[in-house]
């Protein structure tokens, strides 16, 4: 089913009283609440089970357990934010007709999907930073049983998501395409850490705000924040490429302010908070608190930055987040975290797609307060 994008004025108010309330022709909500959540956790157990069906298929000895235990690990935790967006994008963007127990169903495995892709980019994350702690628990790599296992358990989760992805929606015409787009993000994120690691090996010195944009934009903002939406569009046929820029638009700018704050939390944050230890200091990261506080040093407080950044040594790190408090640069966060909010409300209002409008101000909404879905 091909859908246009409502961008009309006769369509736009019948788009935000369809959006807010139950659809005329079913029983199923377009609110997503707390049921929903509890719904969408619950399927893990189910998808872990077909999962390792598929496991079972060429193995019966020892890799469904080991494969069991990983996915426990590193797949059913944290927010859920990415699963459950889709689920929220497709409740909002589908028509009356779409909007059944059966294609909610589907949303959700294909939000549990992007969830087993997450967690292996995750692992990644982890390995080359070689990072310790991830959502409160030490990161799998460091387990004393792990070690290097972990990059063939980081491949099978990989794998794992166009595996299931076959099994729940290769009957689905839209199947092609959300495979291209998880195929396709694969590759970007790859490049996004790509240059992560490169840049890292350099001198703080060299960090700027293009080269932050560019690295988040690949590494963050295309997976976490655009996938799932576009995974929504795809399923309730929108065909209209405006469509799929505009959301692209505001969400890679949601994904930078995301990315701003995570910077400011690394330095400022308490670990119940972040759930993992502050570590960009320590390992040279492309971070938008050194690269702002780059831009109002004098010739001794860059020679701190140069000296310091990018060293484990406690002494060192102290050094750079105290500069950091001289500088005032958590204030200036306060300051650019004020600038964002209106600054992305209006791109949200000034999108000619009257049906997007809504979800996107919603994800904007939770990011910015830090809801919980």
């Amino acid at each position: 089913m091909i859908r246009t994008p409502l961008n009309s004025s006769v369509t736009r108010q019948k788009s935000f009283r369809n959006i807010r309330y139950y659809s005329s022709q079913t029983e199923v909500s377009r609110k997503y609440d707390k049921n929903d959540a509890i719904q969408f956790k619950s399927m893990f157990k189910q998808f872990a089970s077909d999962l390792l069906e598929d496991v079972r298929k060429y193995d019966t000895t020892f890799a469904p357990s080991w494969f069991e235990r990983s996915l426990q690990y590193n797949v059913n935790g944290g927010k859920l934010n990415r699963g459950q967006m889709t689920v929220i994008a497709y409740k909002i963007l589908a028509d009356d007709s779409q909007l059944t127990v059966e294609n909610i169903e589907l949303a959700r495995k294909i939000g549990w999907v992007s969830e087993l892709f997450e967690a292996a980019l995750f692992m990644v994350d982890d390995i080359i930073d070689g990072s310790e702690i991830r959502r409160n628990m030490p990161c799998w790599h460091t387990l004393s049983d792990v070690k290097m296992q972990s990059i063939n358990d980081m491949l099978m989760l990989e794998n794992g998501t166009f595996v299931a992805l076959r099994r729940y929606i290769g009957h689905k015409n839209y199947y092609p395409r959300i495979f291209q787009m998880f195929s396709e993000a694969l590759f970007v994120t790859s490049l996004g850490q790509t240059l992560d690691t490169l840049i890292t090996r350099e001198n703080v010195i060299n960090q700027t705000m293009e080269r932050f944009q560019g690295i988040v934009q690949y590494k963050t903002c295309h997976s976490a924040f655009y996938l799932p939406v576009a995974f929504a569009l795809e399923m309730c046929g929108y065909k209209h490429p405006g469509i799929y820029e505009d959301a692209k638009k505001v969400l890679v700018a949601i994904g930078l302010f995301f990315q701003a704050r995570n910077d400011y939390l690394d330095c400022f944050g308490e670990l119940t908070e972040t759930g993992k230890e502050g570590t960009d200091i320590q390992e040279n990261k492309v971070s938008w608190m050194a690269i702002t506080a780059l831009n109002k040093v004098n010739e001794k407080q860059k020679e701190i930055m140069q000296s310091c950044y990018g060293q484990k040594d406690p002494s060192k790190v102290a050094k750079v987040i105290s500069l950091y408090k001289e500088l005032g640069i958590d204030k200036d966060f306060l300051e650019y975290e004020k600038e964002s909010y209106e600054r992305i409300n209006n791109m949200i209002q000034g999108s000619t797609f009257y049906n997007l409008k809504p979800l996107l101000q919603m994800i904007w909404d939770t990011i910015y307060h830090k809801k919980i879905w």
